[in-house]
């Protein structure tokens, strides 16, 4: 006997749902580096993890370094700690801003010797109330325009056997992060299941300007030496001599016995 119709449209039915939803699946867009939920810290805690953030501010082709530090606020040990850093836009705030090509931005180098405009390193564990300053070094080419280059970060470790991530604000999306930071009636809330990490981080700014203040300094000096150079050379003049000195007044300026003023020697 041969298969009953019903049935084997039932099965095709089937099949090609199964194929939608793996196709669905694939094509749906992966969000932030937080694609699965992280167990939610304190928001004290978790905005004070990193911080005392300070990016430099450079001349286009010079060096500088990026300042921060990591701190163990929770009671247990931090461990397995991975930092990431991500020049990811060109703005004056952060979020979402103007995209940039890697081959624009300034390049960051890690502990691990890794460099780039977004790498991740480790840092050295943590015991409770232990405290890591970490130093990136920044590198610009000559042909970098002027621009403030937005920084986010992210914070990844393990404390009481459970993995922890906190990211920055430019790691979400505008509508993400509204819906997460902001209530019905306006008010501001921090919805950390909403944004799926266990903390909000800081970002940071590199500045970049292709105005060179040493070369103002070394004009006004330079200018400050002419008008010296200016002052002596009239000051000379009018004294007639080139040591600087006035001429002695001597016996022609003294008045003789007819109260006359001598005008040669043996008046």
């Amino acid at each position: 006997m041969g298969r009953r119709p019903g049935r084997a449209v039932s099965r095709s039915t089937w099949t090609v749902l199964v194929v939608l939803a793996i196709v669905m699946a694939a094509l749906a867009p992966a969000g932030t580096v937080s694609a699965t939920p992280y167990p939610r810290l304190p928001v004290f805690v978790g905005n004070h993890l990193l911080g005392n953030l300070s990016g430099p501010t450079l001349n286009a082709g010079s060096s500088g370094s990026l300042g921060l530090t990591v701190q163990d606020l929770l009671p247990w040990p931090m461990s397995v700690i991975a930092l990431t850093l991500d020049i990811y836009a060109m703005g004056s705030n952060a979020g979402p801003a103007t995209p940039i090509g890697s081959s624009m931005t300034p390049l960051l180098t890690g502990t691990n010797g890794v460099s780039g405009s977004n790498i991740t390193f480790p840092v050295p564990p943590l015991a409770p109330g232990g405290v890591a300053t970490v130093t990136v070094p920044v590198s610009t080419s000559a042909s970098i325009g002027a621009a403030s280059f937005l920084v986010r970060t992210a914070l990844e470790f393990t404390a009481n056997s459970t993995r922890y991530l906190l990211e920055s604000r430019g790691w979400f999306s505008s509508t993400v992060w509204q819906n997460a930071t902001e209530l019905v009636n306006g008010s501001a809330t921090l919805n950390l299941a909403a944004l799926g990490v266990s903390g909000v981080t800081p970002e940071s700014s590199i500045i970049v300007q292709t105005v060179t203040w040493a070369w103002v300094v070394y004009g006004m000096i330079a200018g400050a030496i002419a008008l010296v150079g200016l002052g002596a050379f009239f000051y000379f003049r009018r004294t007639g001599s080139s040591a600087g000195a006035m001429r002695s007044p001597g016996a022609s300026q003294a008045p003789s016995a007819l109260g006359k003023r001598r005008k040669s020697e043996g008046d």
